[in-house]
């Protein structure tokens, strides 16, 4: 399938120097931090809080719709806020951001099990975007005026196909920054896309941002468990993190669906050399079958054939 050739070479080509090579041994900061909440923003700027009216929040109880119900409300709260944000509808734009975070909290309040990361991800994404239109106002450079008409609610549309392959291409290209904006757009359309889901895991890791990329996959690998490529991916972001024993899990759970997995082969060698680079009998197993399967030769790897 011409599909997974391309994500598998991207894979290789592209994310695997990025977390093996230019980041060897080092240690990464794996603290990040979370955007401020929406609430806490919107009180921040008592300008901003005389120009802005926002709406109230429905008031209906959650119990009432299902959660595939409240994550399609909310969700169609936030594409309309980004509509609204690219033309430049700013006030309505906050008003919207700030209804679907409220939105998604109540999804999470009612139920707290269903894909929490997914939703964090998308809280993320509007405290994000609201924090940044506020702080644009703050200093004079947008005004914050309420529309009158304000944009109406349309359902979430599925993202065309032409959208994954013109990020693929841009992955090739190494315009990683303009792939994942692409990609981006598209997850925010179809939330439940598996490609799009395990084409923007290998941006985040190329751009370094792994936890970030657990969050997508770790989500997932629950829904697709028999899905190799999902397990090599999330490798990568684990072998980011400094992870060795979660990256090794993750690679012998990709092996055990396909033993002939070049990737996961190849990135077990790395691994192991790195973790344990006693273990040589291993190392060279997984090494010469991944070279066998088409895998880069590289000078570390082959320093072991020779002990």
């Amino acid at each position: 399938m011409k599909t997974k050739t391309i994500l598998i070479t991207i894979l290789i080509a592209s994310a695997l120097p990025l977390t093996v090579e230019a980041r060897w041994g080092k240690k990464t900061n794996t603290k990040q931090q979370e955007p401020q909440n929406a609430y806490s923003i919107l009180l921040d700027s008592k300008e901003q809080r005389e120009t802005v009216t926002l709406q109230p929040v429905e008031t209906e109880p959650a119990e009432k719709k299902t959660s595939a119900q409240q994550f399609t409300a909310a969700h169609t709260l936030l594409t309309n806020a980004d509509k609204a944000r690219a033309s430049e509808q700013f006030g309505t734009a906050v008003q919207l951001y700030d209804k679907a975070i409220k939105s998604y909290i109540k999804l999470q309040a009612s139920y707290p099990d269903w894909q929490p990361k997914v939703t964090k991800f998308h809280i993320n994404h509007c405290t994000y975007h609201l924090k940044s239109l506020l702080k644009q106002a703050d200093e004079g450079k947008i005004q914050l005026v309420a529309e009158r008409t304000p944009l109406k609610a349309k359902p979430p549309r599925q993202k065309s196909a032409s959208a994954l392959k013109q990020a693929q291409v841009l992955l090739q290209q190494n315009r990683t920054k303009e792939a994942r904006s692409v990609l981006i757009d598209a997850l925010m359309a179809d939330p439940d896309s598996k490609q799009t889901r395990l084409l923007i895991g290998i941006v985040q890791c190329k751009l370094q941002q792994y936890n970030d990329a657990t969050y997508l996959l770790e989500t997932l690998i629950k829904e697709y468990p028999g899905d190799a490529d999902a397990h090599v991916i999330l490798s990568v972001a684990y072998f980011g993190l400094n992870r060795d024993k979660d990256t090794i899990a993750q690679l012998k759970k990709a092996l055990t669906i396909d033993a002939f997995h070049k990737e996961a082969n190849f990135n077990m060698a790395r691994t192991l050399l790195k973790a344990t680079p006693h273990k040589t009998d291993d190392i060279k197993k997984y090494y010469i079958k991944a070279v066998e399967l088409g895998a880069p030769r590289v000078a570390e790897l082959d320093a072991t054939l020779r002990r």
